[in-house]
């Protein structure tokens, strides 16, 4: 949300709260292009983390469970390669596609479930649990993360494994007024639809406090070089420090055995990325 103050005759101020839609939660391109637009890759922070994720779910067996899946990014893969896979996610979009694609695709061993991954029960226990691609840093205050870490920890066998990725934070990025890392995303062309979708983002805030910060996206749908829609929405993601996420991992009945800074094993690096790999005591 943003609060604007607009000044009256007689020097009265009135402030108008403006209420964007939730990116992924809302709707709209944040779900409709996700599949275009965040599919990994070489060059890009997810580089490698399918095979890192399919590396562990062959080592500990199925099932596994797939924790704010999106649409199906890693849990696809997982099911083609043989995997019994569950995904659950809160936002609605997300899940209903996720679950045409997984009609489409006719894997058996794969299913999708609309839940909060705060609080959730699936009646059935897992080998491996995934929160992939920064998912877990939509949990904006350390009680929902240490409910997810808890949810978790009760959905898996005794010495199950879990991994987490999250980004480490950049301290310039951590101050108030602190610029978008990128104000301006490629353009990508969507070969279904035939449109070029653009994404800006206009606005950022950041508290230094709560460890949060708040952006607001635009997004430009064109055809032929013309704008046909535009929508904009807010995202919100809380940062969390390296140790701060290992005493909320061992908090909640987790051993870390990994630590990396990317899916190709490397050290951890600051500014880089946080993958933890744990094991459920």
């Amino acid at each position: 949300m943003r609060e604007r103050a607009i000044v009256l005759p007689r020097g009265r101020i009135l402030r108008r709260v403006t209420r964007y839609p939730e990116h992924y939660q809302d709707g709209g391109p944040s779900v409709e292009f996700y599949d275009l637009r965040e599919g990994g890759g070489p060059g890009t922070v997810l580089d490698g983390d399918v095979d890192f994720y399919l590396a562990q779910a062959r080592k500990m067996g199925g099932p596994v469970l797939d924790v704010a899946c999106g649409t199906g990014r890693v849990a696809f893969p997982l099911a083609r390669a043989g995997v019994d896979v569950t995904g659950i996610d809160r936002a609605a979009g997300m899940i209903a596609l996720a679950k045409t694609k997984q009609r489409e695709s006719r894997l058996k061993n794969l299913r999708f479930v609309r839940a909060n991954m705060t609080r959730f029960s699936l009646g059935r226990k897992y080998r491996l649990a995934i929160v992939a691609y920064r998912a877990f840093q939509h949990l904006l205050t350390p009680n929902d993360q240490r409910s997810c870490l808890t949810s978790i920890h009760r959905h898996l066998v005794r010495h199950g494994r879990l991994v987490v990725h999250l980004f480490d934070p950049r301290l310039d990025f951590c101050l108030p007024d602190s610029p978008p890392l990128l104000s301006q995303r490629p353009t990508a062309h969507d070969v279904d639809t035939g449109c070029d979708v653009a994404l800006d983002v206009t606005d950022r805030r950041t508290d230094p406090v709560t460890q949060t910060f708040s952006e607001i996206w635009r997004w430009r749908v064109m055809r032929d070089g013309a704008v046909v829609r535009t929508y904009d929405d807010e995202l919100r993601l809380r940062w969390t420090y390296r140790y701060e996420m290992r005493y909320l991992l061992e908090l909640t009945g987790f051993k870390v055995v990994g630590e990396h800074s990317d899916f190709k094993r490397s050290p951890p690096r600051y500014g880089a990325e946080q993958v933890f790999t744990c094991v459920r005591l």
